[in-house]
């Protein structure tokens, strides 16, 4: 990811949550995006620090200290392009998560994270050929590993975002990149927050 966007996007999102952990961290997305952004949301109140996702009854109002991270896969949504600005002009950090670093909420933001992955914004890039090339290229990896022969194809032209990008629709690709990056964000954060295992899960709901 660092080598394709310039900057690595686990560096950027651990650094500025670290520097607003004693402000209030309010989070933001829409769809299956919003899903992911609350999935974070849940793991930073697990890990101590105060955080709120944008439309719960309970999100408090925001301001200098606080940071506003919002996702913004395809590089702008109407709503989140709307809740950046209110949260610049409140004093609050804003903080970006996109795959398209030039994208009208990229511009809005004091730091933006690039996700280079697949979004809705340019799925339809890959025609009918490309999908067939992609699904004979990913039988022929299927086959190899059944019969335990599985090797790293050299090809330029199948890469993971290639194999990936070809097969799922829309914004897949980016959803599951945000999963995975969160769940590694998580991870670092533990580590520089000195939380342990026991001490996130004493944070966890008992209400289930």
């Amino acid at each position: 990811m660092a080598e394709k966007s310039g900057q690595d996007p686990l560096h950027v999102i651990v650094e500025e949550i670290l520097h607003a952990k004693a402000g209030n961290i309010v989070l933001y997305g829409v769809g299956r995006e919003g899903l992911m952004m609350k999935a974070l949301c849940m793991r930073l109140f697990h890990l101590g620090l105060k955080s709120h996702f944008f439309g719960d009854m309970t999100t408090p109002a925001i301001g200098p200290g606080d940071l506003f991270v919002a996702s913004a896969g395809p590089g702008s949504f109407h709503t989140v392009n709307a809740l950046l600005q209110v949260a610049r002009d409140a004093g609050a950090r804003v903080m970006v998560i996109t795959a398209q670093k030039q994208g009208s909420a990229a511009k809005l933001a004091h730091a933006v994270a690039v996700v280079p992955a697949q979004t809705m914004a340019d799925d339809m890039r890959h025609s009918a050929s490309d999908r067939n090339f992609v699904k004979a290229s990913n039988e022929g990896v299927f086959d190899e590993q059944m019969q335990g022969k599985f090797h790293h194809h050299s090809s330029p032209d199948v890469t993971a975002t290639s194999l990936f990008g070809g097969l799922l629709p829309m914004g897949s690709v980016y959803e599951g990149a945000l999963f995975v990056l969160f769940e590694v964000t998580v991870h670092c954060l533990q580590s520089r927050l000195g939380e342990t295992s026991e001490s996130m899960r004493s944070r966890h709901t008992n209400l289930e």
